[in-house]
């Protein structure tokens, strides 16, 4: 079933047929008016760095983010952009940021069942109807998941490239890849001109944000510029004494692998500040 599913999936006609009713959701999804948005985001035009953090459905995600972010993140102003399917995590989210004066959108009701497809049409949104609109120098998106527990600098970090983030290579072309969709950042004057998508593409063999390959990475020499990806490693649980969830080490960054789909045990609720914010505390050997 399984076989017959996936061969149904990559057909011509079918992939064709899917391609039109993503472009036309997103068209759709586009136009959407925000149920929420912070009365103070006009001040942030032409902004020297802005980072969007998706969130979805977990609170304490955000709460551990703007707590890092407080900490170490330095020029660069974060915006919580809420996804969130489930109305009281919304609620929640929107108290969290309000009350420590960062930046809230409450994006419209998301049309979309499938993950990726979702987080695509949010990150699309946002570009769309924030990025372009406040023209910052430099700007990314941040899976609500994945937390600075040592400096970052936006300004400092784009100031000689024009996009920075986790390399991701294709399931099908080793030569096509993108930037995770949970950790990227882009010099807006290199990107403002071009159609960026962040859509997945099958037929590229890319996850979220695969769409970008053709308009934004595909002509350039990745071994050319080895300073514009991340370094990344995994980071074995037995490390870490108390939970189940996978990490995985992005520079400063630490990523909880799944998160927002992690139901078994709530796992994400036993990550506390402490452990993001004292790595080394932990004896966790670090890039």
């Amino acid at each position: 079933m399984r076989l017959f599913a996936g061969a149904l999936n990559n057909n011509r006609i079918t992939r064709f047929l899917k391609n039109i009713r993503n472009s036309l959701l997103n068209f759709y999804f586009l136009r959407k008016k925000v149920v929420y948005l912070s009365p103070q985001i006009e001040e942030l035009f032409k902004s020297p760095a802005l980072v969007f953090c998706i969130a979805f459905n977990k609170p304490i995600c955000i709460q551990i983010m703007i707590n890092c972010w407080s900490r170490f993140a330095k020029n660069t102003t974060l915006i919580v952009v809420d996804n969130s399917t489930d109305i009281d995590s919304r609620d929640e989210i929107r108290v969290i940021c309000i009350s420590n004066n960062i930046h809230y959108v409450g994006l419209p009701k998301n049309p979309e069942w499938h993950p990726n497809r979702s987080h695509a049409l949010a990150m699309n949104w946002v570009y769309y109807n924030l990025t372009k609109k406040l023209s910052p120098k430099f700007f990314g998106f941040l899976d609500h998941d994945c937390f600075p527990f040592d400096k970052f600098d936006l300004t400092d970090l784009l100031k000689n490239k024009n996009f920075y983030g986790e390399r991701k290579m294709s399931e099908k072309n080793t030569a096509v890849w993108n930037l995770w969709a949970g950790f990227c950042f882009y010099k807006y004057e290199y990107v403002k001109g071009k159609r960026m998508n962040f859509t997945h593409s099958v037929e590229l063999g890319l996850d979220t944000g695969g769409c970008n390959y053709t308009k934004v990475y595909k002509d350039i020499d990745a071994t050319n510029h080895p300073n514009c990806f991340a370094k990344s490693r995994k980071i074995s649980p037995n490390l870490i004494p108390y939970t189940n969830s996978s990490f995985v080490q992005l520079d400063n960054f630490i990523h909880i692998g799944s998160a927002s789909r992690n139901d078994k045990g709530n796992n994400i609720d036993l990550i506390t500040v402490d452990f993001i914010e004292n790595l080394n505390k932990f004896k966790v050997p670090l890039l």
